[in-house]
């Protein structure tokens, strides 16, 4: 089994949902969930702008596999309005599912974990693994990976990195780019005893808009793409097998759409997600 890379899924939801709403304000209006995070229109995303709290359930559609990235551009715009840049909506043949926010204190990993803030699931279609974080106000750090459920051993993933890897460096800003080597040992992945090298790297983007379903519209969304290369001690997994992804954020709402793929640009994806309220 090769672990690609988890993505951030800290979202807030929409007034268009009825939760949360402000007296006034229209349906359809981008609200986030925690009433403290106000957006600032500089370009950047920092920490107060990713709020996270443990509970929430997120709704993500993804593609079926195998199928290609619809990269779709977003509708031209009219007189004096400017064209979206990204077309998040879902599609006809999406699949779904729905991602928590998982609280270390109540999980069996959490003690093995200190350092954790929480924990969301990797993908739609795996929603039992999850990524482990800890987020502070320089950046998001991923500390390993877990299964939601202890039992039974012979499924049981459990990866702690030497080093946690940092996959958001904050304040986030265009032009930003990192990157590290990481290792883990004495892993078990499925059942199985494993360890590994991976090489990750970084880079973001220049803010773009996008349009989600419900034709919200949000602007300054800041593309954060990525190269992790693995390299397995144990397995017979592929040497040097590379997973290219690219995060979309938006202030106050987190993860917008992401998509991983075994090559770079368009073609067949392993997965292309995208957040629907």
């Amino acid at each position: 089994m090769v672990i690609s890379r988890t993505n951030l899924t800290i979202l807030g939801l929409l007034c268009g949902l009825g939760l949360g709403c402000e007296p006034g304000v229209p349906a359809g209006t981008p609200q986030s969930l925690v009433p403290s995070c106000v957006s600032v229109a500089d370009g950047s995303i920092d920490a107060a702008e990713l709020p996270t709290a443990a509970g929430l359930r997120i709704r993500y559609v993804a593609n079926q596999p195998g199928e290609d990235w619809p990269e779709r551009p977003g509708p031209g715009g009219g007189d004096n309005v400017a064209p979206v840049d990204r077309d998040f909506r879902d599609g006809p043949d999406d699949i779904g599912a729905t991602f928590p926010i998982v609280d270390p204190a109540t999980a069996w990993w959490g003690s093995r974990f200190p350092e954790a803030t929480y924990a969301s699931p990797t993908s739609v279609a795996y929603p039992g693994l999850l990524g482990v974080y800890r987020a502070s106000e320089i950046a998001v750090d991923l500390l390993g990976y877990v299964t939601a459920e202890e039992q039974p051993p012979a499924s049981r993933t459990e990866v702690h990195y030497d080093e946690p890897v940092t996959v958001l460096q904050l304040p986030l800003r265009a032009g930003m780019s990192w990157g590290q080597q990481s290792h883990f040992r004495d892993g078990v992945i499925a059942g199985v005893p494993e360890q590994a090298v991976e090489d990750w790297e970084f880079s973001v983007g220049e803010p773009e808009s996008a349009l989600i379903t419900g034709d919200i519209e949000l602007r300054d969304v800041l593309p954060v793409s990525s190269t992790l290369t693995q390299n397995y001690a144990l397995s017979t997994a592929e040497p040097g097998a590379v997973t290219y992804s690219t995060l979309w954020l938006a202030p106050c709402f987190g993860e917008l759409a992401s998509v991983q793929s075994g090559s770079e640009g368009p073609g067949p994806v392993r997965t292309y997600r995208r957040y629907a309220p």
